[in-house]
């Protein structure tokens, strides 16, 4: 089960290290300028905050992730091929906006599914999930190594092919579902109306949502001051290396820090990391600053996984997992790419201030969540805390 898991989470993460740091370039390509990329890249998520939380709620009642997973990958692939005939912003939108609904669940249900399997002991979330980082860092150099010099068109070929493989994978998936676990799904209401969820929802969120700068814009903001797109790559990679550590070692890190201490800590880094992004030009400086994605992506993501794993019911996992995906790392996304493409298209650079005030802001949430956090699992439908 783990390798099976592992490979999966390999080419998924395979087609996302291309498509994150390269697909703006091959936006901007297009003709599309900084606001418009931002608008685009964010309007992708409408749907995404729509449709995920309704598959997952039907994952939920039916139990067989495995299933929807591979339906989602068949459609995300037909998805792709629409960008190789959409012209113009209309259709690149319409575009992807289709892409963002089916491929946008694929992740929260991996992560759902292998979450699952470790509260049965049969695998190592973090064991698995860090193939996933290895093949992102993989992504990010040997893209912009065989991206240079190359034309822009070579971007698509490669989410293409990168996308077919997740579908030839997601044969490969072990069937988890609800029953192995021995539970039930449960009513959806009481966790939309329960307050310390939402304080997760919105201190993480905010400190995952600070990087939509560094998703949008870092690439094409590193190519104005002059760094190659194989530089761009490996400063791509180096982030993923200290995630790829940080998994390795999450069930002793989880011994030490618990998922709330591990969200204040990517919080807190990502000031730290934002501060100084945009004005960096000494490469070694920014090496260095890259680095700290293993902690302010690395650690918050680990965090959140487990903060959902320990604090949600399992009949409502799926639903959790993916309101997740759709609030924090979707609604949040939604309304600050497009105030990030406007900032950097007015400031350049100095546009990452604003994205160390909203990884500051979610630290104070977030402070606010453990004071109010039980460490137990949410009393969800007992009591509204």
């Amino acid at each position: 089960m783990t390798a099976r898991l592992s490979v999966f989470y390999g080419f998924l993460f395979l087609s996302i290290g291309v498509f994150v740091p390269f697909w703006p370039v091959w936006l901007q390509s297009k003709g599309l300028s900084a606001g418009d990329i931002g608008l685009l890249l964010g309007s992708g998520t409408i749907l995404k905050i729509i449709g995920s939380p309704i598959i997952a709620r039907l994952v939920d009642r039916n139990g067989n992730r495995q299933r929807a997973i591979l339906l989602l990958s068949l459609f995300s692939l037909l998805s792709v091929g629409v960008f190789f005939v959409a012209e113009g912003y209309l259709a690149l939108l319409a575009a992807t906006i289709m892409l963002a609904f089916f491929f946008s669940p694929i992740g929260p249900l991996t992560d759902n599914l292998t979450l699952m399997a470790s509260a049965t002991g049969q695998v190592d979330y973090g064991r698995v999930r860090l193939w996933g980082s290895v093949s992102y860092a993989l992504a990010a150099i040997l893209g912009g190594m065989w991206l240079h010099g190359r034309d822009e068109d070579w971007i698509l070929w490669l989410v293409f092919g990168t996308t077919a493989l997740i579908l030839a994978s997601a044969f490969l998936l072990p069937k988890v579902s609800k029953k192995t676990v021995h539970t039930k799904s449960q009513p959806l209401l009481p966790l939309l109306r329960n307050t310390v969820f939402w304080m997760f929802l919105l201190g993480a969120g905010l400190a995952q949502g600070s990087h939509v700068m560094f998703y949008g814009f870092s690439t094409i903001y590193w190519q104005s001051i002059g760094i190659s797109r194989e530089i761009i790559g490996y400063l791509w990679a180096i982030g993923v290396v200290a995630e790829i550590i940080l998994f390795a070692f999450a069930t002793v890190t989880l011994k030490k820090i618990d998922p709330v201490g591990l969200l204040l800590l990517g919080a807190g880094a990502g000031v730290l990391r934002w501060t100084f992004t945009g004005s960096a030009d000494n490469l070694g400086f920014l090496f260095f600053l890259q680095a700290l994605h293993g902690i302010t992506f690395g650690a918050a993501h680990l965090g959140a996984m487990f903060f959902l794993a320990k604090a949600i019911p399992a009949g409502l996992s799926a639903s959790a997992q993916s309101l997740y995906s759709s609030v924090s790392l979707g609604l949040i996304f939604a309304i600050a790419m497009p105030s990030a493409g406007i900032l950097y298209s007015m400031f350049g650079g100095e546009a990452f201030y604003a994205m160390a005030a909203m990884s500051g802001t979610g630290f104070v949430i977030i402070i606010a969540l453990s004071r109010n956090w039980d460490r137990g699992e949410l009393r969800i439908g007992k009591t509204d805390r």
